[in-house]
């Protein structure tokens, strides 16, 4: 059933079912200022395409799953996959040559287990991210083990993962830390989730096709950036896949936890197979600054033009969007590798 399901929408992309972006332009660059700016260092997102973020304060800096292989969908449905080296090595030393770095990240987050949020993560760790302890759920640190990728440089956030109704438990990394929280994936398309289920088990090789990189748990995070007093900077809700009221949504938090959300990076992805998104999402975390992720095709490179995701109205996401913020928030739409900066500001 999973194979049909993705040759169905192979089938769809082919006879012109692509997702529209309207008049939309994704941007290079943004950045979004105070009126009231605070003394600090401000906040430096990297989009890297599908859920990938570098996300960097200073000399902190985080990771959500990158990835940059994007093997057709054909291969995808059909065939065997793996890590593409030359295309990860590519975007990469573009990320370096830009003035970014990877060497010093302290942490990749991945929120679930399908190969285009995991598949790269053990080259991207292996050979550029090294000082990086990789976080997701059991299914995740089971495929890793497949890639050799050491037990003790992986993490899993099953068991302290926060829920709606109540608090996880806080990671924290120098002056960074951050909370898992239960969340879910969407179906991909008319009603159907392809790759579900979890791996149980270390595997002894890397998943040789798509429908290995099972699911798992899927996880939202609060990602927090601290000031050397301990206090917040910047709050930022991450999301790699739409889901359903209440699920991915930040618990209530109190006394020196409880914070509004500064950024929240929504996915666009399959966003009309679930109930409400992004407006529930959103008004749950009343961000300041919206950056849409997960939006363009990663069944082709990223040397191409970015396009929108096949059988995903962008353009209809963003205005659902825009509809959803309150008057003194910003969105943005980034192509892949844009930077995005934002200012502390005072409150």
């Amino acid at each position: 059933m999973f194979r049909g399901a993705l040759l169905t929408c192979l089938s769809a992309t082919l006879a012109g079912c692509a997702g529209s972006l309207a008049d939309l332009t994704p941007v290079s660059n943004d950045q979004l200022a105070c009126e009231e700016p605070a003394p600090g260092l401000p906040l430096e997102i990297r989009y890297l395409g599908s859920g990938g973020h570098l996300i960097r304060r200073g000399s902190s800096a985080i990771l959500t799953a990158p990835f940059f292989s994007n093997p057709n969908l054909f291969r995808v449905a059909t065939s065997r996959i793996s890590p593409d080296s030359a295309r990860i090595d590519s975007a990469v030393e573009k990320i370096i040559e830009e003035g970014g770095r990877l060497d010093d990240v302290q942490a990749i987050l991945v929120g679930h287990a399908h190969y285009d949020h995991l598949m790269d993560v053990p080259r991207v760790w292996r050979e550029y991210a090294p000082q990086a302890r990789i976080f997701g759920s059991l299914t995740v640190k089971h495929i890793l083990r497949g890639f050799d990728v050491p037990d003790d440089q992986i993490e899993t956030l099953n068991s302290i993962a926060a829920s709606r109704w109540a608090a996880g438990r806080w990671v924290t990394l120098g002056d960074l830390r951050f909370m898992a929280i239960e969340s879910e994936h969407a179906p991909h398309a008319f009603g159907i989730k392809v790759y579900g289920g979890e791996v149980r088990k270390n595997l002894s090789h890397p998943p040789r096709r798509a429908n290995e990189y099972k699911e798992g748990r899927t996880f939202a995070f609060l990602i927090d950036f601290l000031d050397p007093d301990g206090t917040v900077a910047f709050r930022i809700h991450y999301q790699d896949a739409a889901s359903n009221t209440p699920l991915g949504y930040p618990p209530t938090l109190y006394g020196d936890d409880q914070r509004s959300v500064d950024v929240a990076i929504v996915c666009a992805a399959s966003f009309k197979q679930v109930q409400g998104y992004p407006e529930g999402i959103l008004r749950a975390v009343d961000a300041r600054y919206v950056i849409v992720g997960h939006w363009e095709n990663f069944f082709v490179s990223q040397e191409k033009p970015p396009r929108p995701v096949p059988m995903t109205d962008v353009a209809e996401f963003v205005a659902r969007t825009e509809r959803a913020l309150p008057e003194h928030a910003r969105w943005v739409l980034p192509r892949p590798h844009a930077v995005l900066r934002i200012e502390q500001c005072a409150r």
